[in-house]
């Protein structure tokens, strides 16, 4: 015989209400929408999106994305749009090594998610100042605005590609959805080069802008040169920050 006394949803509703269990008595365990999050075996929370968790101590720095540089690629193409609640957006690039020995790494925004990169004349304003070796480097774009903001010293100072090269970035986009000021980025970078044989550590920290109001929502980086390296070319990792 089939049992025909099933219950209705209202029935099932009032049951759970007359037990005094609320709503959550009637959902899943799980992480997708609509779900309830179960601590695991560890009393740990599971991988979800916390983004828009609010109050958290501290500065509210969070890992939002990492990943690899491919292989020969022209450029480290990263799309911001799914971070626009952060405030500040941190990226750090780790062991990034041009194919091309003695060149620079520079930037360029993005107000399309990736589509175009801001190029043309006049687009940015950018300073450096550091150590590669024992001599002190200093540059800039000066008075006449360019278009790309420069990470590192210069060619005669440059990143190099043997060994022994290849370096570090951290940079910082401050407050880039921010479409009533100029997008600006600060940096820090250092790494070594061999000269003659011998390895020169190099040092810089330095300031950019593009000189235009707007929400930048995707980040290039690319050599002055060439392509990065056909091997193990570096790895990045992305930030959010409150």
């Amino acid at each position: 015989m089939v049992d025909t006394d099933v219950a209705t949803d209202a029935e099932i509703v009032a049951a759970i209400t007359a037990l005094g269990l609320g709503s959550a008595a009637a959902k899943s365990v799980g992480t997708a929408a609509n779900n309830v999050v179960q601590l695991d075996g560890s009393a740990k929370l599971p991988a979800v999106d916390g983004s828009q968790l609010t109050n958290m101590p501290g500065n509210g720095r969070r890992l939002l994305a990492t990943g690899t540089i491919a292989n020969s690629a022209t450029s480290l193409d990263l799309v911001l749009t799914a971070y626009s609640t952060w405030r500040d957006i941190t990226i750090e690039i780790e062991s990034a090594t041009p194919a091309t020995n003695n060149v620079d790494l520079r930037a360029q925004f993005s107000t399309d998610g990736g589509a175009t990169y801001d190029s043309a004349a006049s687009s940015y304003d950018w300073a450096v100042y550091g150590v590669h070796g024992a001599a002190a480097v200093t540059a800039g774009s000066g008075t006449t605005p360019a278009t790309f903001i420069q990470l590192n010293g210069n060619p005669s100072a440059g990143v190099g590609n043997g060994a022994s090269g290849g370096g570090l970035w951290q940079v910082k986009l401050w407050d880039h959805a921010n479409t009533g000021q100029f997008t600006k980025l600060t940096y820090t970078s250092a790494g070594s080069k061999s000269a003659a044989g011998t390895p020169q550590p190099w040092m810089y920290t330095g300031y950019g802008a593009r000189l235009a109001n707007q929400d930048t929502d995707a980040i290039r980086f690319a050599w002055s040169s060439g392509n990065f390296a056909a091997s193990s070319p570096g790895t990045y990792r992305i930030y959010g920050e409150n």
